[in-house]
């Protein structure tokens, strides 16, 4: 069962996350559609919230790391987890856009 203080910092990172994606998009200089907004901030707030199953380790993980590492993850965004997990795992399978190779 989640408590309320778990339940604030999950709300928390999904706004966050939301927020990361749509400051991305922004910053991107890519033509804004709304169904393009709407859609990375649920991705990253998606991402950002699937932080919390470092809990399934650590269940006594403290909020405020729970809440850091959802911000990175939607920071490096699906891109960036896919590259990452290519640069891990060393993949050959994974195909990563050329523009995200130059910032990683």
């Amino acid at each position: 069962m989640i408590n309320d203080s778990d339940l604030k910092s999950l709300v928390t990172s999904g706004v966050l996350g939301a927020a990361i994606g749509l400051g991305q998009l922004l910053a991107s200089g890519d033509q804004i559609k709304v169904r393009h907004a709407l859609g990375r901030a649920m991705v990253s707030s998606g991402i950002a919230m699937s932080a919390y199953s470092v809990m399934a380790f650590w269940p006594d993980a403290p909020p405020l790391m729970l809440v850091g590492i959802s911000c990175l993850l939607s920071s490096l965004g699906t891109s960036g987890l896919t590259m990452l997990a290519k640069r891990l795992f060393n993949t050959a399978n994974v195909t990563v856009p050329n523009n995200v190779k130059e910032t990683l």
